[in-house]
């Protein structure tokens, strides 16, 4: 079964007048952002980790979806007869060889005045559009490391056709690194692409024209309910996303020729239709040049995610996916997960704190797969067995279920701090304090208060 990813767009933006250079064939290679939501983050808006992404940076779209199809639609309507509007099609399972995305876009001007070289009017109802087709290629370079490439086709129609091809080149890099900061856990990610790496417009009069390269940069710092994302190139741009329940609010600054820009913009989330992603955006942007302008976007999300069982769970455990606490539903009485497609390390903690079990190594996930998880290795089941043993106060065979667990895994800091327990009991002083020392030494933040218990007993 494929994983179904579907983002439909729909944004409309009153400008008091529209910027020259996006009313020329460059304004299509400037990769106009058209929801509400992107035009907040800006350029740094091409390091923020998620599906709409797959339009700012080619590179990304690895990290998402197998399916997914987006369309967007922009009425500039200060000038009377000015839309914008894009489709795009991606599909990541193909073999390697082929595009793993499909976009079209078109400008579009009607009613403009053209006259000849001597000033006569020539027409009163002219008409103006430049269509671009774009292909992306996307790949891993790395576990965390992929790139992307989109070679486009542009055709411009009206007064002064024009044919010709670019392309660009993105690099998207997630979690490099991740730290603890107020209570949450951040990823960083850092998204390049290089507009315009290669471009050649050829007119009808003979004109070649070069479009202008372009480097957008940006790095974002991501946790659960707060996303951080700053650009230095081509301008300063800053924005940050805080998610509240169904809500998710958002403010960006931006400085752009001279110009600050004050934006901000607002999610709403319908779960049973989006899957924690904003349904409904709007946002607004305080211009000097534009005065205010306001974008609104409907996006919906449908995405099966891969289907994880972990059989034989006790009541009351927590089930921790890559050192967090992860919601779960249950089928029939076995927890079930939902994940993205990646790799995982799950551990299972029980009521009383002792570890029941925990994966060998990360297991590898793809999209809408479903499958059984195997969590207990054979230091896990003589560790539950001397739980088991030490709850009914059989302490010399707990201590040997438990000598038996660090043997077979000697980083199980848990099996060290039991057995340091039965040693306490049973009056071994010294091997108490050799196996709670190897417990700090392996989990020193969660067993630091051994510390003090070992000052004691010497």
């Amino acid at each position: 079964m494929k994983k179904l990813l579907l983002v439909v767009f729909i944004t409309v933006i009153p400008f008091r007048f529209l910027n020259a250079e996006e009313s020329t064939i460059s304004g299509v290679f400037s990769n106009i952002i058209g929801g509400a939501r992107a035009s907040v983050f800006g350029k740094s808006f091409v390091a923020v980790n998620t599906p709409e992404l797959l339009d700012a940076n080619p590179a990304a779209l690895v990290n998402w979806c197998s399916l997914s199809v987006t369309a967007t639609h922009t009425n500039l309507y200060s000038y009377e007869k000015l839309y914008y509007d894009g489709i795009g099609i991606f599909y990541w399972d193909l073999p390697f060889w082929l595009p793993k995305g499909l976009t079209y876009r078109r400008l579009s001007l009607g009613g403009m005045l053209t006259t000849d070289d001597y000033g006569n009017i020539l027409s009163g109802n002219a008409t103006y559009s430049e269509n671009t087709i774009t292909l992306i290629f996307s790949y891993y370079l790395f576990s965390n490391f992929s790139i992307g490439i989109s070679p486009k086709l542009h055709i411009v129609d009206g007064f002064d056709p024009a044919f010709g091809y670019g392309m660009d080149v993105g690099l998207f890099s997630s979690s490099i690194f991740s730290f603890d900061l107020l209570g949450g856990k951040f990823n960083t990610t850092i998204g390049i692409v290089f507009n315009n790496a290669v471009s050649n417009i050829n007119y009808q009069n003979g004109f070649v024209e070069k479009v202008p390269k372009k480097i957008d940069l940006g790095f974002s710092l991501d946790s659960k309910n707060f996303t951080f994302a700053a650009s230095i190139s081509p301008y300063i741009s800053v924005a940050c996303e805080y998610k509240w329940d169904l809500t998710h609010l958002r403010v960006g600054y931006e400085i752009k020729d001279e110009e600050s820009i004050l934006k901000l913009g607002v999610g709403f989330v319908i779960p049973q239709f989006s899957l924690s992603l904003p349904l409904f955006d709007y946002g607004f942007e305080n211009h000097k040049s534009l005065e205010n302008t306001h974008r609104f976007s409907v996006a919906y999300h449908y995405d099966l995610q891969a289907k994880i069982t972990i059989p034989n769970v006790p009541l009351g455990s927590q089930i921790y996916v890559n050192g967090e606490i992860y919601k779960m539903c249950t089928v029939k009485d076995s927890p079930q997960l939902l994940l993205k497609p990646g790799e995982y390390k799950i551990k299972i903690i029980g009521k009383d704190k002792s570890l029941i079990g925990m994966t060998k190594e990360p297991i590898k996930v793809g999209s809408c797969e479903q499958k059984d998880v195997e969590i207990v290795n054979d230091a896990i089941m003589f560790y539950s067995k001397g739980i088991e043993s030490f709850e009914l106060r059989e302490y010399d065979k707990a201590k040997e279920l438990f000598e038996r667990a660090t043997q077979l895994d000697p980083y199980l800091a848990d099996g060290w701090y039991q057995l340091g327990r039965c040693y306490e009991i049973l009056g071994k002083i010294d091997d108490c304090i050799n196996a709670w020392n190897k417990a700090l030494q392996i989990k020193f933040t969660e067993y630091k208060f051994l510390q003090e218990i070992i000052k004691d007993l010497k």
